[in-house]
């Protein structure tokens, strides 16, 4: 029941867990992992985020969830050995597939996501599609970070 208890607590945002341990001892890992996933909410339990439209007023839901139009946050973009020019992203909302067109948000231009793939610390692993996760691109093209990539509209 406390862990019930607390997970409702952290998804409403009233509970900020705590954790002691140490990395380089290898100490308290387990605790923080096993905490993380009892205590903290999945991303289709999650309120879901607001945007905004790029150029109008209009405000749009994002929700967790894959059957949505894709959206996502360019957060990070890196040059990386022997790839180039490497993007890492959080899907706010829907699914994309390696190759699929989306509109730049910011630019209004449209970029290509090629060479999709999911980074675990220094490695990376090619992925057909991408949904609800951390996720990278090799690019060549210039987009500003942060952006945000749409399947249909602009929204930033």
């Amino acid at each position: 029941e406390a862990i019930q208890a607390m997970h409702k607590g952290v998804a409403s945002g009233d509970i900020v867990p705590l954790f002691c341990g140490s990395a380089e001892n290898s100490y308290g890992m387990q605790a923080l992992l096993k905490g993380l996933v009892d205590l903290c909410p999945s991303p289709t339990e999650a309120a879901g985020e607001l945007a905004q439209r790029t150029g109008m007023e209009e405000e749009v839901h994002l929700s967790a969830s894959d059957d949505e139009t894709f959206s996502a946050l360019i957060y990070k973009t890196a040059l990386e050995p022997h790839i180039g020019e490497m993007s890492y992203f959080r899907v706010m909302s829907g699914t994309v597939s390696n190759g699929q067109q989306v509109k730049n948000g910011e630019r209004g231009s449209v970029e290509k996501l090629n060479h999709l793939s999911v980074a675990m610390g220094k490695t990376a692993w090619r992925s057909p599609d991408c949904m609800q996760e951390i996720s990278g691109w090799s690019r060549s093209s210039r987009a500003p970070t942060p952006m945000t990539p749409s399947a249909t509209c602009p929204v930033r």
